[in-house]
């Protein structure tokens, strides 16, 4: 029988919060909605295009840390893309609880970096799993494009997908200290290159859009 995953979450004061001791069955329970969902879609696509030539009864293993991922497949490989792009952007909003911000809405003090390091990965895999529901796969990604986030995505946008300006700001000035991982190594190192410190508002709508482009593609937009 499905279970309801809103049943780990309580309402106070008008705000829906995820009970502490439930959280990790609320994350199972999405992650079976969402790799059912997707599975399903998959199984529709190769019956409307008549690829007849897949297992109906095939499963997909809902624990993240065993989720099958079979290359010839993008679906599974995106699910789990965009799954670890969530928990990337949910430790990333428990560093944001604890730092103290300017007028501009930027954190004031270097234990602000692991922030910005985990939500520019988030926003890797976000547009990884977008690209694999666009007809790309792993092997593609990762030797044509590496951490270049700009050039995610910029594939993304010749695949005929609208992304905003503000986000393609956020991305592109994520993109070289990705890249380079000087949020890892050398962004304490005096070399002159100035690091990227958007507000955070912008960091988490820019991972609100991407987040939304990993939904199911019809390989086109």
């Amino acid at each position: 029988m499905a279970v309801d995953c809103n049943s780990f979450i309580t309402t106070h004061s008008g705000k829906r919060k995820i009970k502490v001791k439930s959280r990790r069955q609320f994350l199972k329970c999405r992650v079976e909605q969402i790799v059912g969902r997707e599975r399903r879609e998959r199984v529709s696509q190769l019956a409307w295009y008549g690829e007849g030539c897949f297992d109906s009864r095939r499963r997909v293993n809902s624990d993240v840390r065993h989720l099958s991922l079979t290359m010839n497949d993008n679906i599974p490989v995106a699910v789990a893309y965009r799954l670890n792009g969530a928990n990337f952007r949910a430790s990333a909003e428990v560093l944001a609880s604890t730092l103290e911000l300017d007028g501009d809405g930027r954190p004031t003090k270097l234990t602000a970096i692991p922030l910005y390091f985990l939500a520019s990965y988030a926003a890797e895999l976000y547009l990884k799993a977008a690209l694999l529901k666009r007809g790309f796969d792993e092997p593609t990604l990762r030797k044509r494009f590496g951490h270049d986030l700009d050039s995610l995505l910029v594939a993304l946008q010749q695949a005929g997908v609208s992304v905003t300006d503000e986000t393609v700001a956020t991305v592109k000035g994520m993109s070289d200290q990705h890249n380079k991982h000087a949020l890892r190594y050398t962004v304490l190192v005096d070399d002159g290159k100035k690091t990227y410190w958007p507000p955070l508002s912008l960091v988490f709508s820019m991972l609100d859009e991407l987040l939304l482009l990993t939904r199911i593609s019809t390989q086109g937009v």
